[in-house]
């Protein structure tokens, strides 16, 4: 149907910007994690480069080290001399460890001794014990220093063996790093292959979307214009609906069955706040319906239940007319409503074509007010049964009152035309006196007959 069709629509657009929208996330997502990445292979690369060069020139400085330790070593083993020129050294460099330092410290007390020697060499004749005891603490101070420079020459070795360690473990790291440098590059570059990749299939479902988009939105288009159409011509319907029924029930007016039925004026009124609702809501639904055809659902109810109580009522008022006692004032409420009829017949024959009826729907109002002003003046304004009776009683009482006097008179003119009047023209006097006089009677008769009867036809109602 036309309704899954559209559903089905929307749920594919809903699902395609979903999609998208994922898609879009993901490559966010990962344009984010490729720049961290770059950012912290590159970091990662400086870092090792600046490991790299500092290791070289720890490496470079330790094999200056290691060679000139080297030399110094041989330089005291092959002599105390050389002993004393590494002591020299050492104390030049200042970078000795401290049993150089002692060394140093013998080596300058010997040489003060010497000195001392030399300046007084008299002295040294009479101290020659003493002196060869010198001798003696200067040779157990070389051996300490020739024995200081083996332990320091172990000490250089080992310090080298170290070194040379050490400069293996930071070859083998450097080369590790080497590799990683070489895997992350791989890395890298799968990474930005894959990238690529998904730019590409990125730019194939935006375009599949865009075209699936146009369609949809060309389909979308297309049934919304169907619908549309469909609505209209359901408005169109319901109004064709609403003039049938209005039109059904005027043509009951002349109705031989509907001309026995009779209704109240208040019963009949009883429609017009109903029908005046009805009549402002199905006017605003319109005016919505004429922007936005999308209201016609509205319209459609609006119409519904107006076209029902404008033809209950139009019914009604007809038969409110058959009650009327006063037959100019029922014909002119015929007439109205058969105006107010055609009147809304014309209107919704508007509302088919899409009209501006802002002035129809007034006139329509105004010819309402009319009928049910019509229709309040249909009200019987007769005498009741008790009015009726009491005025007939006294009718009949003022009647018999006159016959009496007209009696009374009959036979005072019949006494004067006895003592006027003589012979024939008496005789011909008193007959017809005597005439009159029985008619009275015979009227008076009549009359309370008449009375008896309209009693009896007012206590039957």
């Amino acid at each position: 149907s036309l309704a899954e069709a559209m559903a089905e629509r929307e749920s594919l657009i809903d699902a395609l910007h979903r999609e998208l929208e994922a898609l879009r996330a993901e490559l966010q997502l990962f344009r984010s994690q490729s720049n961290y990445n770059e950012e912290q292979l590159r970091l990662r690369i400086n870092d090792l480069e600046s490991t790299i060069a500092e290791l070289d020139s720890e490496l470079l400085a330790e094999r200056q080290s290691k060679e000139s330790i080297l030399a110094q070593v041989e330089a005291a083993a092959a002599s105390a001399e050389a002993v004393t020129r590494v002591v020299e050294e050492e104390k030049g460099r200042r970078m000795a460890e401290e049993k150089f330092n002692k060394m140093k410290e013998v080596y300058q007390k010997l040489r003060n001794e010497h000195i001392t020697l030399i300046r007084t060499k008299a002295e040294i004749e009479k101290q020659l014990a003493t002196e060869k005891e010198n001798f003696n603490a200067e040779r157990r101070a070389l051996q300490e220093s020739q024995e200081n420079a083996r332990r320091l020459e172990k000490q250089i070795t080992h310090q080298a063996e170290a070194q040379k360690s050490t400069l293996e473990v930071n070859q083998r790291e450097q080369g590790a790093v080497r590799d990683e440098l070489h895997r992350i590059h791989a890395e890298y570059e799968k990474v930005t292959e894959e990238r690529d990749t998904l730019e590409v299939t990125l730019y194939e479902l935006r375009t599949q979307m865009s075209a699936s988009s146009q369609k949809a939105a060309n389909e979308m288009s297309s049934v919304m214009s169907q619908w549309d159409s469909s609505l209209h011509n359901c408005v169109v319907g319901a109004a064709e609906a609403t003039i049938t029924v209005i039109s059904q029930a005027t043509s009951y007016f002349d109705h031989e069955l509907h001309a026995t039925i009779k209704c109240t004026p208040d019963y009949t009124l009883v429609y017009a706040s109903p029908i005046f609702e009805s009549l402002t809501f199905v006017k605003d639904t319109y005016s919505q319906y004429l922007m936005d055809i999308h209201k016609a659902p509205h319209l459609l109810r609006g119409l519904s239940v107006w076209a029902n109580q404008l033809a209950t009522f139009l019914l009604n008022a007809k038969a409110t007319s058959h009650a009327s006692p006063n037959i100019e004032r029922a014909e002119n409420l015929v007439s109205a409503l058969e105006d107010l009829a055609k009147k809304c017949i014309d209107t919704l024959h508007g509302i088919q074509n899409k009209q501006n009826l802002e002035s129809g729907f007034a006139s329509i109002k105004e010819h309402f007010e009319r009928c049910c002003e019509l229709v309040r003046n249909c009200e019987d304004q007769s005498p009741s049964r008790e009015d009726v009776a009491e005025a007939l009683s006294r009718e009949m009482e003022a009647m018999n009152e006159a016959i009496m006097q007209a009696v009374e008179r009959f036979t005072s003119m019949l006494e004067d035309t006895r003592a006027k009047d003589s012979g024939i023209q008496l005789e011909v006097n008193e007959g017809i006196i005597g005439t009159c006089s029985e008619l009275m009677a015979a009227v008076r008769l009549l009359i309370i007959r008449a009375s008896e009867l309209q009693k009896e036809i007012v206590a039957a109602g």
